[in-house]
């Protein structure tokens, strides 16, 4: 099957590429895009998304923690100088400031899930986070650079970290393992198809896709019920009515751009064939 004349392998190949570009040039439109996506409930991204979105959270609170321990020790410095905890809270400003996160924390917030130490890596290995320490167990994590605009923004507006942190890290999950990608193409189609007319579509013709994509009708209630429940700017439909619907901008804005990389890479499959 395709969207756009773009075969669906091209697509779920590409879907890596374009949160790794959304990151690394803090496109926020992009990346509020590619959160509207978030509309499945694939368990086989749990490890992995549960994995990020914990450090998300916490890199999050750490650096709000930051400002007031920063705060404390300037204020109660004579304090800490004579129990002798003035370079142990030194130390811990430092990590908070810089996003590390002692590997047990990790632990101990996904106990109960498989492969958490595997996931790591995985996330490693594909740049977005690093390990610091060569043992495991004793080491410290944190997201690499490029999170810091995506970071900053989530504090500045006051979003709820847990929030947008799972959003963007199933996206992430469904791109390096490159799963989950089923309710996402018919949401595809209708997003090319409303872009010719300012982001409508008829409810009717919606439903239509995903029946084109053998999805039962639940599939189709159960997106709408989900997306509902997100916040605004990151909802794939901002209105909902009886015959219609309206698309997030930001969603059609993101169809395009993942469109364009998935071109892109067929073009460069098809020179190396």
């Amino acid at each position: 099957m395709v969207i756009e004349g773009i075969e669906y392998k091209y697509l779920i190949e590409s879907f890596g590429d374009l949160i790794y570009d959304g990151l690394n040039s803090s496109n926020d439109r992009l990346l509020r895009g590619i959160q509207t996506f978030d509309v499945s409930t694939f368990s086989h991204l749990e490890g992995i998304e549960s994995v990020l979105s914990v450090m998300f959270a916490l890199t999050v609170d750490g650096k709000i923690e930051a400002d007031d321990l920063e705060r404390r020790l300037k204020d109660d410095k004579d304090y800490y100088e004579k129990t002798g905890t003035l370079e142990k809270m030194k130390e811990r400003l430092k990590r908070k400031k810089n996003g590390e996160i002692p590997f047990f924390f990790i632990k101990n917030a996904c106990s109960g899930l498989k492969s958490v130490v595997k996931n790591l890596f995985l996330l490693k290995e594909h740049g977005y986070i690093e390990i610091i320490g060569k043992d495991i167990d004793n080491s410290f994590l944190k997201l690499t650079s490029k999170w810091e605009k995506f970071i900053e923004d989530t504090i500045k507006r006051g979003y709820e970290a847990e929030i947008y942190g799972s959003s963007i890290s199933r996206m992430i999950a469904s791109g390096i393992l490159q799963k989950g990608f089923r309710l996402i193409f018919p949401i595809a189609s209708a997003l090319m198809i409303a872009e010719k007319s300012k982001g409508e579509l008829k409810l009717e013709k919606f439903k239509q896709l995903f029946e084109d994509s053998e999805l039962k009708y639940r599939h189709f209630t159960n997106v709408i019920e989900r997306d509902q429940k997100k916040p605004k700017d990151i909802q794939l439909i901002h209105h909902l009515g009886d015959k219609k619907v309206i698309f997030n901008t930001a969603s059609i804005y993101a169809i395009k751009q993942w469109i364009n990389l998935a071109e892109k890479l067929k073009l460069k499959i098809g020179r190396t064939i």
